[in-house]
Protein backbone atom coordinates (compact mmCIF):
# COMPACT_ATOMS: atom_id res chain seq x y z
CA UNK A 1 0.00 0.00 0.00
CA UNK A 2 2.68 2.26 1.19
CA UNK A 3 4.53 1.65 -2.62
CA UNK A 4 1.11 2.66 -4.00
CA UNK A 5 0.94 5.70 -2.26
CA UNK A 6 4.41 6.94 -3.36
CA UNK A 7 3.97 5.76 -7.14
CA UNK A 8 0.38 7.92 -7.26
CA UNK A 9 1.82 10.92 -5.29
CA UNK A 10 5.25 11.10 -7.63
CA UNK A 11 3.20 10.70 -10.95
CA UNK A 12 0.73 13.26 -9.67
CA UNK A 13 3.46 16.05 -9.06
CA UNK A 14 5.19 14.81 -12.14
CA UNK A 15 2.82 15.16 -14.21
CA UNK A 16 1.71 18.79 -13.05
CA UNK A 17 4.88 19.93 -13.17
CA UNK A 18 5.53 19.35 -16.89
CA UNK A 19 5.72 22.08 -19.35
CA UNK A 20 4.79 24.83 -16.04
CA UNK A 21 7.50 27.99 -15.52
CA UNK A 22 9.62 28.86 -12.06
CA UNK A 23 6.81 30.43 -10.54
CA UNK A 24 4.51 27.56 -11.44
CA UNK A 25 6.75 24.95 -10.29
CA UNK A 26 7.14 26.65 -7.24
CA UNK A 27 3.46 27.12 -6.28
CA UNK A 28 2.82 23.53 -7.30
CA UNK A 29 6.30 22.40 -5.02
CA UNK A 30 4.91 24.25 -2.17
CA UNK A 31 1.64 22.91 -2.00
CA UNK A 32 2.68 19.43 -2.67
CA UNK A 33 4.53 20.05 0.85
CA UNK A 34 1.73 21.35 2.83
CA UNK A 35 -0.44 18.21 1.46
CA UNK A 36 2.12 15.99 2.65
CA UNK A 37 3.06 17.64 5.80
CA UNK A 38 -1.45 17.54 6.79
CA UNK A 39 -1.54 14.06 5.73
CA UNK A 40 1.83 12.95 8.12
CA UNK A 41 3.47 11.69 5.03
CA UNK A 42 6.53 13.51 5.52
CA UNK A 43 8.13 9.80 5.79
CA UNK A 44 7.32 8.91 2.04
CA UNK A 45 9.48 11.91 0.97
CA UNK A 46 12.71 9.84 0.83
CA UNK A 47 10.68 7.25 -1.40
CA UNK A 48 9.35 10.33 -3.59
CA UNK A 49 12.27 12.07 -4.42
CA UNK A 50 13.89 8.37 -5.65
CA UNK A 51 10.16 7.91 -7.78
CA UNK A 52 10.55 11.23 -8.88
CA UNK A 53 13.98 11.10 -9.90
CA UNK A 54 12.82 7.71 -11.75
CA UNK A 55 9.96 9.52 -13.63
CA UNK A 56 12.25 12.63 -14.68
CA UNK A 57 15.32 9.66 -16.42
CA UNK A 58 12.24 7.19 -18.19
CA UNK A 59 10.86 10.90 -19.45
CA UNK A 60 14.36 11.82 -20.89
CA UNK A 61 15.02 8.50 -21.83
CA UNK A 62 17.81 7.79 -19.52
CA UNK A 63 19.06 4.58 -18.08
CA UNK A 64 20.82 4.60 -15.05
CA UNK A 65 23.25 1.56 -14.84
CA UNK A 66 25.40 0.57 -11.84
CA UNK A 67 29.08 -0.69 -12.37
CA UNK A 68 30.84 -2.51 -9.72
CA UNK A 69 34.44 -3.25 -9.54
CA UNK A 70 37.40 -4.09 -7.66
CA UNK A 71 39.01 -0.53 -8.37
CA UNK A 72 37.63 3.01 -8.92
CA UNK A 73 37.60 2.59 -13.07
CA UNK A 74 38.78 6.18 -14.60
CA UNK A 75 36.68 8.58 -16.72
CA UNK A 76 37.67 6.59 -20.01
CA UNK A 77 36.62 3.41 -18.63
CA UNK A 78 33.69 4.87 -17.67
CA UNK A 79 33.54 6.64 -20.80
CA UNK A 80 34.09 3.57 -23.38
CA UNK A 81 31.21 1.45 -20.95
CA UNK A 82 29.07 4.37 -21.76
CA UNK A 83 29.34 4.61 -25.61
CA UNK A 84 29.06 0.71 -25.73
CA UNK A 85 25.98 0.20 -23.58
CA UNK A 86 23.95 3.85 -25.43
CA UNK A 87 24.77 2.49 -28.85
CA UNK A 88 23.35 -1.30 -27.63
CA UNK A 89 20.57 0.32 -25.87
CA UNK A 90 19.94 3.37 -27.87
CA UNK A 91 19.10 5.33 -24.53
CA UNK A 92 21.41 7.51 -22.81
CA UNK A 93 23.26 6.68 -20.01
CA UNK A 94 24.06 8.00 -16.61
CA UNK A 95 26.74 5.86 -14.65
CA UNK A 96 26.83 5.25 -10.52
CA UNK A 97 30.18 3.72 -10.60
CA UNK A 98 30.67 1.74 -7.11
CA UNK A 99 33.78 -0.27 -5.98
CA UNK A 100 32.84 -3.04 -4.48
CA UNK A 101 34.84 -6.35 -2.81
CA UNK A 102 34.91 -8.46 -6.10
CA UNK A 103 37.56 -10.48 -7.21
CA UNK A 104 38.93 -8.08 -10.28
CA UNK A 105 36.40 -7.29 -13.64
CA UNK A 106 32.61 -5.92 -13.63
CA UNK A 107 29.51 -6.13 -12.45
CA UNK A 108 27.36 -4.14 -14.29
CA UNK A 109 23.34 -3.13 -13.37
CA UNK A 110 20.38 -1.75 -15.38
CA UNK A 111 16.86 -2.01 -15.07
CA UNK A 112 16.73 -5.79 -14.22
CA UNK A 113 19.78 -7.00 -16.03
CA UNK A 114 22.64 -8.10 -14.50
CA UNK A 115 26.32 -8.48 -17.11
CA UNK A 116 28.88 -9.77 -15.02
CA UNK A 117 32.29 -10.43 -15.74
CA UNK A 118 33.62 -10.74 -12.64
CA UNK A 119 36.70 -12.71 -11.96
CA UNK A 120 34.69 -14.79 -9.86
CA UNK A 121 32.13 -15.67 -12.82
CA UNK A 122 34.94 -16.51 -15.59
CA UNK A 123 36.47 -19.01 -13.42
CA UNK A 124 33.19 -20.82 -12.89
CA UNK A 125 32.15 -20.39 -16.54
CA UNK A 126 35.43 -21.79 -17.28
CA UNK A 127 35.26 -24.55 -14.62
CA UNK A 128 32.13 -25.66 -16.17
CA UNK A 129 32.99 -25.80 -19.69
CA UNK A 130 36.20 -28.03 -18.40
CA UNK A 131 34.26 -30.31 -16.34
CA UNK A 132 31.80 -31.44 -19.77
Amino acid sequence: MKKDKVKILSLAVFNSLKNKNEKEINNIVNNFKDYLQKHSFNNLIPEILKELERLNLADNNVIVVNILSENNLNKEEINNITTILEKKLKKKIKVKSNKENILGGLIIKYQDKIIDMSLKRVLKNLNKQLSN
